[in-house]
């Protein structure tokens, strides 16, 4: 149970550290653009309208596609015979949406061959459609059968995973 808990802390890190990267993008310069605006004031006792300086950052938004971004290795391999959880499987239940590129199972596929390299464990990775992942984990949680070692819920779930 202790080796698992620990597999599992080891794969929350590497995923976590996956998703950043250490190389930021160049930020824009902002661009300010002067506005006169109507004065709040009766117009018998304003004496000239209001400016107000806005501040944009021009294309702050770029369109980056899938497999565009290589992410950067955060997890040495471990030694050939060495590895620590060498046969061990670590499965972990997420929300279907999109596979390989959807927004919760992806980053899970991505780290997947560096985890297992760097741990020698197998990353088996369980999707369910939204409306059944949480009667999966529960039912796992409650039951005590221990099919699922890690889940990425939703925080709204919390109140019902801490009164199990």
């Amino acid at each position: 149970m202790e080796r698992t808990a620990s597999l599992v802390v080891a794969l929350c890190a590497v995923w976590l550290l996956a998703a950043c990267d250490p190389v930021a993008p160049p930020v824009p310069s902002p661009v300010e653009s002067i506005v006169n605006t109507p004065s709040p004031v009766p117009a018998a006792t304003a004496v000239a309208p209001v400016r107000t300086v806005v501040t944009r950052i021009p294309e702050a938004a770029s369109v980056v596609l899938a497999g565009d971004v290589v992410p950067p290795v955060v997890a040495t391999p471990c030694t050939p015979g060495e590895c620590p959880y060498t046969g061990q499987t670590v499965t972990v239940i997420v929300s279907f949406g999109g596979g390989r590129y959807g927004p919760m199972s992806g980053p899970l596929y991505e780290i997947r061959d560096e985890f297992e390299a760097a741990t020698g464990a197998h990353l088996e990775i369980v999707e369910k459609p939204l409306d059944e992942h949480f009667a999966y984990l529960i039912t796992d949680l409650t039951t005590g059968a221990g099919k699922y070692d890690a889940s990425l819920a939703g925080a709204w779930w919390l109140g019902d995973l801490v009164t199990q």
